[in-house]
């Protein structure tokens, strides 16, 4: 039987660049080896736990603890997390973020998509000057999206000079713009029919208590309540 891998995200603001690097595409990409679970976070009560490394020091020393005084009936769990995506860039530079108002939401129409790319911060160098990749926020970006040779070829010009940023952010905004442009129309057709969301989300809920009530059941007995 496979393990179990759980991913939430918090149900506030519009999806980003950073939410999908961060949480969407590693989530997806555990499918292959895990049983995978998502879940949209109850937001209030995680408002006093915004550090990721608090939280999931708090989950694990919760089934520690359980099981240190009921027996092993928890499965203690283990972090899941990828460096190299942690942190995004946003469009001023700082990390992607609601609370800082500089992301790139995946979801927006081209006409919005371009205005937010080609908005992305860069220093003052001009095209000919050579330029360090892992300094500029439109390539820390572009990495993600573009094939491997894409990404070679376009480091190796960034170094040696020739490249203009108007022309880097071109090319961003058309991977996006391609990459995202069916998901988009997948997008706003689920959220055009609210009943199909629902009898998707219920169907969810209904597997999920199915998985949960028996180890519920156990911790309650190792604990000695009773239902």
């Amino acid at each position: 039987m496979k393990q179990i891998a759980l991913s939430g995200i918090k149900p506030t603001g519009t999806l980003h660049i950073g939410n999908y690097l961060g949480m969407i595409k590693p989530a997806f990409d555990l499918i292959a080896n895990y049983q995978t679970l998502y879940f949209v976070d109850d937001y209030h009560a995680l408002t006093t736990l915004r550090d990721k490394d608090t939280l999931n020091q708090n989950v694990y020393d919760v089934a520690v603890a359980v099981n240190r005084t009921c027996g092993e009936v928890l499965t203690v769990p283990e972090a899941l997390i990828q460096e190299s995506v942690m942190t995004i860039p946003g469009i001023g530079g700082r990390k992607m973020s609601k609370n800082y108002n500089n992301t790139i939401p995946i979801f927006a129409d081209a006409k919005a998509l371009h205005k937010q790319v080609m908005r992305i911060v860069t220093d003052s160098k001009r095209s000919a000057d050579p330029k360090d990749p892992d300094a500029c926020n439109v390539f820390n970006i572009f990495k993600y999206f573009a094939l491997p040779e894409a990404v070679e070829s376009r480091r190796n010009a960034y170094l040696n000079g020739g490249l203009a940023y108007s022309e880097i952010k071109q090319e961003l905004y058309e991977l996006l713009n391609e990459f995202f442009g069916g998901r988009r129309e997948n997008y706003h057709q689920l959220m055009d029919d609210k009943d199909l969301l629902d009898r998707i989300l219920n169907n969810g809920a209904d597997r999920a208590k199915a998985m949960a009530e028996p180890v519920l059941e156990s911790v309650r007995r190792a604990i000695g309540i009773r239902r």
